[in-house]
């Protein structure tokens, strides 16, 4: 059962991160290159469902609610075949300025109590794409708070 959790740090405005992850999870198939397709429905203001299908045509099916004034994003399994559980992402802006802090929190449960632990290729591949998945938010949003510092310090 994957429990997986991972930190940046990140300096750059809020805003500009907040973007970025609505992105990804919006658009994932931008961020990762082993996605098929990407279907979202049932869209009630922040909160819908989002179905990827991946190139070895795995299916995640998840329902989503995004907070922006609480800085979080929960993604949460739908109908997956071995697990419940959820993905629970925060945002949270620290005392220094522009600098934020990026959680993943993933918490998976297997469906079937008798199965024993994933194997550790598994969980390290989860890790794997959690930690690209931010270290790839952090470089952009910090390449773009550069880019928009610089321009501020012209005008």
């Amino acid at each position: 059962m994957p429990s997986i959790s991972h930190r940046e740090f990140i300096h750059s405005r809020f805003e500009i991160v907040w973007d970025l992850l609505v992105d990804t999870i919006e658009h994932p198939d931008k961020y990762l290159s082993n996605v098929k397709s990407v279907n979202i429905s049932e869209r009630h203001n922040e909160e819908f469902i989002r179905e990827i299908i991946f190139e070895n045509d795995e299916h995640l099916k998840e329902f989503i609610v995004q907070d922006k004034v609480h800085g979080a994003i929960i993604c949460q399994l739908k109908d997956h075949l071995k697990y419940n559980g959820d993905t629970v992402i925060s945002l949270r802006s620290t005392n220094n300025v522009y600098e934020n802090e990026l959680d993943y929190k993933l918490q998976w449960l297997s469906k079937d109590p008798s199965t024993i632990e994933d194997t550790q290729e598994e969980t390290a591949a989860l890790r794997q794409q959690l930690e690209s998945a931010a270290f790839e938010i952090k470089a952009t949003a910090e390449n773009l708070q550069d880019r928009r510092g610089s321009r501020e310090n012209i005008l």
